[in-house]
């Protein structure tokens, strides 16, 4: 992904699968961060490596691409979060990401709750996220403090 990207973008493995312990669905989620005017141009970019643009999925700050992939035979689904140097998107997400990382505590519990939401949701995406919400919400906070 490097390779076809502005020379500016910085790249992080993010979300369940970056964090040792969390579990989840095993949707690789990347993080892609270039300098604001080279937005259209990393969208362009990835387009044209097969992501697939979401326009419902994304919000002012962060545009959302879906691929997925056969990788050793079985099906990889990747998620691209594209956004911009110094952007709140940029800073929460990498923050939430170190913070879990370190704190054995709060991976157990943010685990616990995905568990929850993954039977309380019963495959709908929309609920899943609405119970994760708040507590996802306030741990980001506090990475924040911590980290940011």
């Amino acid at each position: 992904m490097k390779k076809v990207l502005p020379s500016d973008a910085i790249i992080a493995h993010v979300g369940s699968t970056a964090v040792p312990g969390l579990g989840g669905k095993g949707i690789i989620d990347i993080l892609v961060s270039v300098k604001k005017p080279r937005l259209k141009e990393a969208r362009r970019l990835l387009e044209s490596q097969g992501f697939v643009f979401k326009r419902k999925a994304g919000s002012t700050q962060r545009l959302f691409f879906q691929k997925d992939q056969v990788l050793f035979g079985k099906l990889q689904r990747f998620h691209v979060h594209l956004t911009f140097h110094d952007s709140l998107t940029f800073r929460r997400t990498l923050a939430l990401a170190e913070f879990l990382k370190a704190r054995p505590k709060f991976r157990i519990e943010y685990a616990a709750l995905k568990k929850k939401a993954v039977k309380l949701a019963k495959e709908d995406g929309k609920k899943y996220r609405a119970v994760k919400k708040e507590f996802l919400e306030n741990l980001t906070n506090e990475a924040l403090t911590g980290f940011g």
